[in-house]
C-alpha cells in the first residue's frame, strides 16, 4: 500500500484502524470515509481536528467535493502532508490508540 500511495497526488480511503495508520504514514493527502465499523466516524473526527485528513461521508458527490479541494489546492495538500511527517506512523498510530480507548470507553447497549 505504501509503494502505492507515495505515488498518489491524493487517496481516498475508508477509516479502518490499520488502513488509516498505513495511509498517515504515507503521508498523501487523503480523504477519509466511513466505510465500515461504527468506529470509524470517531476516529476521522479526530484525525480531522489535527488536520491530517479530510473528510466526506460515503456519498460519491460529497467524496468528489472534498478531494476537487485537495487536487485544487497544492497549499492544502502540503500544510496536510507536512502535519502528518510531523506526526509520523507512531504519533498516527498513538492517536488511532487514544481514539479506540475513547470508544471503548462509551457504553455500549446490549444486544
Amino acid at each position: 500500500l505504501g509503494a502505492l500511495l507515495g505515488n498518489a497526488h491524493i487517496a481516498v480511503t475508508g477509516a479502518g484502524t490499520m488502513l488509516a495508520a498505513q495511509v498517515l504514514s504515507a503521508p498523501v493527502p487523503v480523504v477519509m470515509v466511513p466505510a465500515g465499523g461504527h468506529d470509524q466516524p470517531r476516529r476521522i473526527r479526530c484525525f480531522v481536528r489535527s488536520g491530517l485528513v479530510h473528510s466526506a461521508p460515503l456519498e460519491p458527490d460529497k467524496i468528489f467535493e472534498q478531494a476537487k479541494i485537495l487536487l485544487e489546492s497544492r497549499d492544502a495538500r502540503r500544510a496536510m502532508v507536512s502535519r502528518q511527517r510531523r506526526h509520523c506512523l507512531a504519533t498516527a498510530t498513538l492517536k488511532a490508540a487514544d481514539c479506540l480507548l475513547q470508544l471503548g470507553q462509551r457504553s455500549v447497549p446490549a444486544g
